[in-house]
């Protein structure tokens, strides 16, 4: 899993190229995603980071229905 540090701000895409939000904080090892209801996302399903961007390793149905929901 790539280090979550330092990426407040950066765009938010799944393996399919859905853009599910912005990482509004790091929690741990979760990132909340502003304009998401509140949703986190856990750190683990993070595949790459670069530039403005944090890649998911998973698809956008998977990250709904994984245990990432809303606290």
């Amino acid at each position: 899993m790539p280090i979550i540090k330092n990426i407040t701000g950066k765009r938010v895409l799944s393996a399919d190229g859905t853009l599910l939000g912005v990482v509004e904080s790091v929690d741990g090892d979760r990132i909340k995603l502003s304009g998401s209801g509140g949703q986190f996302v856990s750190g683990s399903l993070i595949a790459s980071v670069q530039d403005d961007e944090v890649q998911l390793s998973t698809g956008a149905n998977e990250v709904t229905r994984s245990g990432s929901g809303s606290e």
